[in-house]
């Protein structure tokens, strides 16, 4: 889950970095914010808008956060895990871009709000993986019955 919860949220801040040096795609999004007049739906379809970079950073970084787990691991135990992150850093996701327009209408800094939604949306991922994690069904152990003992 490390990956996931820590990786993908930094990928997604270097994006967002390249995003507003290429077209001021993260202070636009960051002054829709502090408007607060954004809805759920067109708030999390701008940040996509605006912020392509950062998302396309965060999505690579997940894929790879999948593939090292499931080369280390048995498939059905690093798939649930996986699966467990995933959703967290989409609810994360989700929760961030909704909450933008509290966190940076709310706060005077804007270095504040951002350390604020980091540490938000780490919390989500982390909170809905495990939660995410204690609902999948753990898979079944190996079995050890047929095998023939080493000789």
């Amino acid at each position: 889950m490390l990956p996931c919860v820590m990786l993908t949220p930094l990928a997604g801040a270097l994006g967002a970095v390249a995003d507003e040096r290429l077209h001021q795609g993260f202070s636009t999004w960051l002054s829709l914010c502090r408007q607060g007049r954004l809805g759920p739906v067109r708030a999390v379809l701008l940040q996509a808008e605006l912020l392509p970079i950062a998302l396309g950073a965060m999505l690579a970084f997940a894929l790879l956060g999948t593939l090292a787990v499931w080369t280390q691991r048995p498939r059905a135990s690093g798939a649930r895990i996986m699966l467990a992150a995933h959703t967290g850093c989409l609810v994360a996701a989700v929760a961030g871009a909704l909450l933008c327009p509290l966190l940076f209408g709310g706060l005077r800094s804007t270095q504040l709000a951002l350390g604020a939604m980091a540490l938000l949306e780490t919390a989500v991922t982390t909170g809905a993986a495990l939660v995410l994690l204690r609902l999948l069904p753990q898979p079944p152990a190996p079995s050890l019955a047929g095998r023939q003992p080493a000789r």
